[in-house]
């Protein structure tokens, strides 16, 4: 069994996206072996109001039960955006999302900002674990309209130093590089720093490396469908000799990062 944790649900405004629908998602996820997935709305990255793109999610999964067995909900929110301590305490408090998602590429602030720190303090606060992708698409094929710049490991290392006790996933980038700059400050930190492993390469040392440096703990599942391929994912899971280092990556890190009960996970 698989938990995946980097979904989306959506359109991408820069290119076709497909199974766009809450219920077109969870069967793909499913055809690929994926038990579970924490999902968040690309409408909420990209409208004004994220709010609006995290209520769609909420009642898109509200209406498909099948759906909602297999997709955990995330919420987007932008701390530049007023009213953005109202988006969380309803999402979290309301409507169940268990997760929060961070843009501040997407959403023009910088992750030391004022607002973001406080952001990140709420969600430590409240038990809430927080992503941070790296980016949506490889910055060298992005749509010119598309943001320009990826999540930088300098801001991250510079929220981290100030916020020590959230827990942090960070996605979709150079992790590597990341945990090599992170991991000295990690160790100061009793918030959890978790890792993905979606952009390493399993036939070199990259994908060792980083076991190494963060510990088989903290790396988790995170395939970005349907904007990438779960395939190579997955492929990497099967190269992995140590069962309970599998096991670790492909369900039980997810699982401890989200709070998942025994019956939800």
């Amino acid at each position: 069994m698989i938990l995946d944790m980097h979904t989306m649900v959506g359109h991408f405004p820069f290119r076709k996206t497909p199974y766009a629908t809450a219920g077109e998602l969870a069967r793909h996820l499913r055809q690929n072996g994926i038990g579970r997935a924490v999902t968040y709305s690309l409408h909420a990255v990209f409208y004004r109001n994220v709010q609006d793109g995290n209520e769609e999610l909420a009642q898109e999964l509200s209406k498909d039960a099948s759906a909602s067995c297999v997709l955990i909900p995330a919420c987007v929110v932008n701390p530049a955006y007023p009213g953005w301590r109202e988006d969380f305490r309803r999402c979290v408090d309301n409507m169940g999302f268990r997760m929060l998602v961070m843009f501040p590429a997407y959403h023009g602030y910088a992750l030391d900002d004022p607002e973001a720190l406080a952001l990140l303090d709420l969600a430590g606060q409240n038990g809430v674990p927080v992503h941070l992708p790296f980016g949506l698409e490889d910055i060298r094929q992005r749509h010119p309209l598309d943001a320009a710049r990826n999540l930088s490991v300098d801001e991250v290392c510079r929220a981290l130093a100030i916020n020590k006790h959230t827990d942090i996933l960070l996605s979709n980038g150079p992790m590597v590089d990341f945990a090599e700059r992170l991991e000295p400050l990690q160790a100061q930190r009793p918030g959890r720093l978790f890792y993905d492993f979606s952009k390493l390469d399993p036939l070199n040392s990259s994908f060792d490396t980083l076991l190494q440096l963060a510990g088989p703990e903290r790396v988790v599942f995170a395939s970005a469908s349907p904007l990438h391929y779960i395939a190579p994912q997955t492929f990497k899971l099967h190269l992995v000799k140590e069962e309970q280092t599998c096991r670790l990556l492909s369900w039980e890190n997810g699982k401890a990062l989200l709070g998942l009960t025994a019956e939800e996970g």
